[in-house]
């Protein structure tokens, strides 16, 4: 589902349109002006599904960090 919500833009934006025919493309099509930042194009469940990740990312990396730290402490005495 993501795919096919990308797949237009992502090909409009392959194909920049030069209506004017001076050779400087004018349209770059949705993904050009958006920075190329995928994310504005995405279903809203699949930005929610990302944002949960990225949190849960961000808690198992600062555990880990911890544990780290932790395990180190305990090897100085």
């Amino acid at each position: 589902m993501v795919v096919s919500s990308l797949a237009d833009d992502i090909v409009d934006s392959m194909n920049p349109r030069d209506p004017d025919h001076d050779g400087v493309a004018e349209d770059r099509g949705p993904l050009g002006s958006s920075g190329e930042d995928l994310e504005p194009f995405l279903p809203e469940e699949e930005r929610e599904k990302r944002r949960k990740s990225a949190k849960h990312v961000r808690w198992a990396i600062n555990v880990s960090l911890e544990s780290r730290e932790l395990g180190n402490q305990t090897n100085d005495f």
